[in-house]
């Protein structure tokens, strides 16, 4: 029996599809000439090209084809938390440039296309907080210092925060000179976890429309960490395959999550230009390389929008 690999390395013929899994519970399809790869899961290798299709071009030169019915765009994190001025984030950061292309491209071309938009957050309860592992504390609760006579932030050991995972974090001044209540860390429901004006907006107009977004929280950097999650079980019952990934930090949360999910068997498409992080970019260039080659596929959203306006275009 010819194996996947064997055909991709054999193929000759210009009509015949590679199958890349085993049909009919999970499997792509392959084109060798045009360079494709077929994600829309159809019943069989077989069946009729599913319709209406979206292909957009990816980082390594192949196209990818997805079912727009059963594909979400997931944003990770984009939370006054990690990019509010107001907490001393830098409105000029990767996580504010990923917002901005988010806006402009991302979000328009995943409604014109009928997409399904999921806002995947922290959002903590006492219960989370009971279960959570001593690194997630360490991870919101420390910070390295430098070593005295060195260069660099790290080699001197490390310090306690002024405050904690799901302590009170005070108060802040909003744009427009406006006092508020911050609330605990990563808590549900604080505006330390509301995600940032603009995207909230977003948001709320989507409730009014035929196609509501959905805002689903997460209690580990990976929001896909084990299949009774929230936003596993949601995207399970809604019939997702395929997800695109958008959000920060792209070496963190999104990678974990978008990680997961691939393990899980969903189909992984990094936006790579909707990704901000505070890491080095050796991390970030990592982290988009293996999204790229092991986890799924990388594309950006110019060329998203360029799918999705040529989807019924021959």
């Amino acid at each position: 029996m010819t194996s996947a690999h064997q055909e991709l390395q054999n193929a000759s013929s210009p009509s015949k599809p590679v199958v890349l899994g085993r049909p009919p519970r999970n499997f792509w399809l392959y084109d060798p000439t045009t360079k494709a790869y077929d994600l829309t899961h159809p019943p069989t290798p077989a069946s009729t090209p599913v319709q209406p299709r979206l292909s957009v071009a990816t980082a390594t030169g192949s196209s990818i084809t997805i079912d727009p019915a059963k594909t979400a765009l997931v944003v990770i994190d984009m939370q006054n938390f990690f990019l509010s001025p107001a907490l001393g984030k830098n409105p000029s950061s990767k996580g504010a440039e990923a917002e901005k292309v988010l806006l402009d491209l991302a979000l328009p071309a995943a409604r014109d296309a009928g997409i399904q938009i999921v806002w995947l957050n922290w959002g903590l309860s006492e219960e989370d907080l009971d279960a959570m592992p001593p690194t997630a504390f360490r991870g919101f609760g420390m910070s390295e210092v430098g070593k005295e006579g060195e260069p660099g932030p790290f080699g001197g050991g490390e310090v306690a925060k002024d405050c904690g995972l799901g302590e009170d974090m005070g108060k802040a001044i909003v744009e427009g000179g406006r006092e508020i209540h911050v609330g605990r860390k990563l808590m549900k429901g604080q505006w330390n976890t509301q995600m940032t004006p603009r995207l909230m907006e977003e948001y709320k107009s989507s409730l009014k429309t035929k196609q509501p977004d959905k805002w689903l929280d997460k209690d580990r950097l990976s929001g896909l960490w084990q299949k009774d999650t929230m936003a596993m079980k949601w995207l399970r019952e809604q019939g997702m395959r395929t997800l695109l990934f958008a959000g920060v930090n792209t070496d963190q949360c999104v990678l974990s999550t978008l990680q997961d999910a691939s393990h899980h068997g969903f189909d992984c498409v990094l936006l790579r230009d909707a990704c901000g992080t505070t890491s080095p970019d050796s991390a970030r260039e990592a982290a988009e390389w293996n999204c790229r080659k092991v986890w799924g596929f990388q594309t950006s959203c110019q060329e998203f929008v360029k799918g999705v306006d040529n989807v019924g275009k021959k």
